[in-house]
């Protein structure tokens, strides 16, 4: 039997390979394969995770025909599938879903894929997750869904995208706050029209007493009254109207609570990028 260093060499020579798309080194080495093709390095990254993060398809077509472990999780309980979609690789990710890949496993932030394209502000992407049966309202630690992440990242076209395909206007984050609320408080009023037309209701209180109309009146010194008026003529047919909705409310654009819903991203991707910090070799992961 191996020993743990042959092991842990192997392993590292399997990622720089899977990192750098070498596929003719993949190929020759089948012992070491054999050994190591699903052996994670010191973050609990496989060569699949490697090749996912830096659009490697020939390299990940070979180690799923080498039958490598699908759904493997890293440290940060990461999935090749999570790297593939905050690096754009729109190829690796649709490889991935055909052969079975779990769209809705969630990291240690319950963050789930779609959270993560969400982020990316990648709507193809979204769109490929969707159609592999990603779960649109999942929640992450936070009880932010992909839509509440859209509107904190104010990424217009990606919420647009999500309330297409019927993305829960209404969804509600642990502390009561609205998606609506969010956007009230960022003082997006063109954001707010679109979210009212779908029906979102901005009157019901959070856990600490405050609505969406609340917020942007204490944030903004302005009357959500006019806005409420305007979207209750245009409401989208089968939606509740915006002025008999009954929503929600949020902290601040720059307070701590819609900060957080980046944060909780961006400060758990700060490895990406990184390069030279295993094995020697230049890899996004």
């Amino acid at each position: 039997m191996a020993s743990s260093a042959t092991q842990h060499a192997g392993g590292l020579v399997l990622h720089a390979a899977a990192a750098c798309g070498d596929l003719a080194l993949l190929q020759r080495r089948q012992w070491l394969r054999k050994l190591c093709i699903n052996w994670g390095d010191a973050e609990g990254r496989t060569p699949l995770h490697f090749a996912c993060a830096n659009g490697h398809v020939d390299v990940v077509q070979f180690l799923l025909r080498k039958k490598c472990k699908l759904n493997p999780r890293d440290n940060r309980k990461n999935t090749p599938l999570m790297k593939a979609v905050v690096h754009k690789q729109e190829s690796c990710v649709v490889l991935l879903l055909e052969h079975g890949a779990d769209p809705n496993v969630t990291n240690h932030r319950g963050n789930t894929a779609l959270h993560l394209a969400v982020h990316a502000g990648s709507v193809s992407v979204a769109g490929i997750l969707l159609q592999h049966n990603a779960r649109i309202d999942a929640h992450n630690e936070m009880g932010c869904t992909p839509l509440a992440l859209a509107v904190s990242c104010s990424h217009k076209e990606m919420i647009e995208f999500l309330l297409e395909k019927g993305a829960n206007v209404n969804a509600r984050d642990r502390s009561g706050r609205s998606i609506c609320a969010i956007a009230a408080v960022a003082g997006d009023t063109d954001m707010i029209r679109l979210l009212l037309r779908h029906g979102a209701d901005p009157f019901k209180k959070d856990f600490s007493g405050k609505s969406a109309k609340d917020y942007f009146k204490e944030r903004h010194n302005k009357d959500l009254n006019e806005i409420l008026e305007e979207a209750a003529s245009s409401v989208i047919p089968g939606e509740s109207p915006a002025d008999a909705a009954k929503g929600t409310a949020v902290p601040e654009g720059s307070c701590p609570v819609t900060t957080d819903y980046v944060l909780l991203l961006s400060t758990e991707y700060d490895e990406f990028g990184d390069e030279g910090e295993d094995g020697g070799f230049n890899a996004e992961v």
